[in-house]
C-alpha cells in the first residue's frame, strides 16, 4: 500500500507512504479497502471510522495508471459504502481534489451531495490545492427491499 500511494502521490498530507504509519492507523479506526489485479493492487482508499458519531471519511483514493478508466474507484465506493451501513456508520463525507474531475464525478454518481469547496487547504502532489466536499447519508435502500442496497 506504502508503494502504491508513493507511486501516485509524491506528497501526502499523512504519512501514507510509511507502512508503519498505515498498520498503526488499521489497528486504531481506519479500514482499508482494495481491488486487485492478481498479485498486483490496483487501487485502493480508506475509511476512516468515528463510530461514536456514526460517520467516516470516505479518503485516500488511487487507481494505479495501468488499471484507470475501469471504474474502479466508484466499485471501491459502493463497497465502502455498503460496508460501513452494516457497520452502524450512517453518514458519509470526503474531501476531493477540485483538480481531480474522475474523483468528483465518482462521488456525484455515488449519490453524494456537494457540499462546497475548500479553498487552498491542502497540500498534496507538491503544492496547495482547493477540496471539493462531499457528503452522503448512508441508508437502506427500501425500494429494493433488500437488506444489502444502499440508497
Amino acid at each position: 500500500m506504502a508503494a502504491c500511494y508513493k507511486t501516485i502521490f509524491p506528497t501526502y498530507p499523512f504519512p501514507v507512504h510509511d507502512p508503519a504509519f498505515l498498520a498503526a492507523t488499521m489497528d486504531e479506526h481506519v479500514t482499508y479497502f482494495g481491488i486487485w489485479h492478481g498479485n498486483e493492487l490496483a487501487a485502493l482508499a480508506s475509511a476512516e471510522k468515528y463510530q461514536s458519531s456514526g460517520n467516516v471519511e470516505m479518503t485516500d483514493f488511487l487507481t494505479m495508471p495501468e488499471h484507470r478508466q475501469q471504474g474502479l474507484a466508484g466499485k471501491l465506493l459502493a463497497t465502502m459504502d455498503k460496508e460501513l451501513l452494516q457497520g452502524g456508520i450512517t453518514m458519509a463525507y470526503t474531501i476531493a481534489r477540485a483538480l481531480s474531475p474522475g474523483m468528483n464525478i465518482t462521488f456525484a454518481r455515488a449519490g453524494y451531495q456537494h457540499g462546497g469547496t475548500l479553498i487552498n487547504n491542502t497540500q498534496i502532489c507538491g503544492r496547495i490545492e482547493s477540496m471539493h466536499v462531499w457528503y452522503k447519508e448512508l441508508k437502506y435502500n427500501e425500494a429494493d427491499n433488500t437488506d444489502n442496497q444502499i440508497g
